[in-house]
């Protein structure tokens, strides 16, 4: 997996909560010190609906960084954070899509097809060896 930065660069992703809305950015940082250069190069927000938890109501990744597990960091610490997420997928772009294919090989979930949602749970799938 080839990054654009060097060894002092790092990711981090904070998380900005109002409410029932919370959002999780996340950043690149590059220098040596502890502000250094700092880019925003994606987000993930959610809400609480209740009858299906939290929902994810966009995400976006920025173009130069997409398709190197960044989206996926993102929705793992959606997924620590609130304990479980839920999408519409009619409504989930193919990228979208990727990631949460990705996530339920790992994680439990729940599929409704009559109301359309996909919930993933932070445990993990247990997988029985016969």
């Amino acid at each position: 997996m080839r990054l654009p930065w060097n060894w002092r660069s790092r990711i981090e992703i904070t998380v900005d909560e109002d409410g029932k809305d919370t959002v999780f950015n996340l950043q690149f940082i590059k220098g040596k010190t502890p502000k250094g250069f700092m880019r925003n190069i994606g987000e993930l927000s959610t809400s609480e609906c209740r009858p299906y938890g939290h929902v994810v109501e966009g995400s976006h990744v920025d173009e130069k960084f997409r398709r190197k597990g960044l989206g996926k960091m993102l929705y793992l610490r959606a997924l620590e954070h609130h304990g479980s997420l839920t999408t519409f997928y009619h409504r989930a772009s193919e990228e979208a899509q990727r990631v949460w294919k990705s996530i339920m090989r790992n994680h439990k979930h729940d599929e409704n097809f009559l109301k359309g949602t996909l919930t993933a749970y932070y445990k993990r799938r247990v997988v029985k060896v016969k």
